[in-house]
């Protein structure tokens, strides 16, 4: 009896450990548009790759002065560090590199292309 519990514990304790890891990549950061631009589309993908993937951007638009909450998909991996992506509506691309986002609260993007951020 007293053996089952332990095993019975153990499998419990190894299921819950399963479950964290899984869900480990539950990342998201705001991001504040502070350029007088509008954006069409937001790109967030690791840093370690090749493609772009899905615009994340939740609506059609993010007007400048506004901003929206960027969920990252736990499909992209456990890393920490990604590039973003924003694309205005005359087409410009800018692009952010090496952005730490495990402990990003908010990122402001300003009229000169420059980021601010601020951290959880």
């Amino acid at each position: 009896m007293k053996k089952t519990l332990v095993q019975i514990s153990i499998i419990a304790a190894f299921m819950a450990l399963c479950h964290v890891s899984a869900t480990a990549q539950s990342l998201y950061f705001y991001l504040y548009n502070n350029t007088g631009k509008t954006f069409t589309k937001i790109y967030v993908s690791p840093s370690e790759s090749d493609s772009w993937g899905n615009n994340l951007i939740p609506t059609s638009y993010l007007y400048s002065g506004y901003q929206t909450k960027i969920l990252i998909p736990a499909t992209y991996g456990e890393t920490c560090y990604f590039d973003l992506k924003v694309i205005t509506t005359d087409g410009t691309s800018y692009k952010f590199t090496s952005l730490d986002i495990c402990q990003l609260f908010r990122i402001t993007i300003h009229w000169n292309w420059t980021y601010t951020t601020e951290w959880e």
